[in-house]
C-alpha cells in the first residue's frame, strides 16, 4: 500500500537538513583553513574549465594581492572565452600583471580591440617563432598550463614549489623578451 505525503514534508526535510549543514559548516571551513599546505594537482577540461580557473585567478588575486604571470599561447583564449573574456579584462586593469605573448601578425591590434590594458612594464613579446598551443598562467600557490587546442585541457598543479619554480622560467623569458 502507497500513501503520498503532503507535498509541504519537502519544505520540512530541506530545513532540516539546512539546519544539520549549518551547524557543521563552520567545523568543516575551520578544519579545511588550517590544513597545512597540501601539493595537488588538478585536470580542467573544457571552456567551463577555464572559466573556473580564471575566476578563481582573479578571486586569489585580489584576496591576496598577487602578482598574475602569464606565457601566452597567441591570444587564443578569448576564442574560447567569447562572452565571458571581456569580464576578466576589466579587472586586469586593477592588478598587477605581466604578460609575455609571441609576436605574431596582428596580436598588437588584437590586445588592442580586446581592450587589454597594456604598456612596456606589462607585456613583453618573444619572436614568433616561439609560438605554442601551450600558455601557463601564475599566481598565488597556483600554476595554470593551457592546453588550447580544439578543447582547452588544463592543468592546475597548487603548491608554493611549483608556482616559485613556473615564476622563475617566466623572469628567465621575461628578461630575454623585448
Amino acid at each position: 500500500h502507497f500513501c503520498a505525503l503532503n507535498p509541504k514534508a519537502l519544505r520540512e526535510m530541506l530545513l532540516e537538513k539546512q539546519s544539520l549543514i549549518n551547524e557543521i559548516l563552520p567545523k568543516l571551513c575551520k578544519s579545511f583553513s588550517s590544513k597545512k599546505e597540501n601539493t595537488s594537482i588538478n585536470i580542467f577540461e573544457g571552456i567551463n574549465g577555464m572559466k573556473a580557473l580564471f575566476s578563481d585567478a582573479l578571486r586569489e588575486c585580489k584576496k591576496g594581492n598577487y602578482e598574475i604571470v602569464m606565457l601566452g599561447a597567441g591570444l587564443k583564449t578569448p576564442n574560447y572565452m567569447k562572452y565571458s573574456f571581456p569580464h576578466y579584462v576589466r579587472y586586469l586593469k586593477n592588478m598587477d600583471w605581466r604578460l609575455i605573448q609571441p609576436e605574431i601578425q596582428g596580436i598588437k591590434k588584437s590586445m588592442k580591440d580586446l581592450n587589454i590594458p597594456v604598456s612596456k612594464k606589462n607585456l613583453r613579446y618573444l619572436p614568433a617563432r616561439y609560438l605554442s598551443p601551450v600558455g601557463i598562467l601564475v599566481y598565488s600557490n597556483k600554476t595554470i598550463i593551457l592546453l588550447l587546442e580544439d578543447q582547452p585541457s588544463l592543468i592546475q598543479l597548487t603548491g608554493k614549489n611549483y608556482a616559485k619554480a613556473f615564476k622563475s622560467y617566466f623572469e628567465l623569458l621575461w628578461n630575454i623578451a623585448r
